[in-house]
């Protein structure tokens, strides 16, 4: 199920999790994840999966909203609920929380793991 909504040039984070929660009538304490795949179109042809960028901050709401000027088709995916936000943190090898209880794939590494396919390191 997908909407559109009208953003601004320089929307927070904060207003835009009030948008998507108006949108899919969510209340304050339902787990929510955004992302966006730009490298989706560009990766198709080579049978590969992008790994999706989260929107988290300000600057992540910035950064989408500079990218969608170049692609104005590009889409925001929103994964709601518990059970849903932890098996994407998991299979992102992110950190995750259920029920007060912080919990970290196995293997995965308490830094920062930088998101990024290994062909745009080299």
């Amino acid at each position: 199920m997908g909407f559109e909504a009208i953003l601004k040039e320089n929307e927070s984070h904060d207003s835009l999790m009030s948008i998507v929660r108006n949108r899919y009538s969510l209340g304050s304490k339902t787990s929510v994840v955004l992302t966006f795949n730009i490298l989706a179109k560009m990766l198709a042809p080579t049978g590969l999966l992008p790994v999706p960028v989260d929107i988290a901050t300000d600057s992540d709401v910035a950064m989408f909203m500079g990218v969608r000027l170049g692609y104005p088709d590009l889409a925001m995916f929103v994964t709601v609920g518990a059970e849903a936000v932890a098996s994407y943190q998991f299979y992102c090898r992110s950190p995750f929380v259920i029920g007060g209880k912080s919990f970290l794939p196995e293997d995965a590494s308490t830094a920062v793991e930088e998101k990024r396919p290994d062909f745009l390191s080299k």
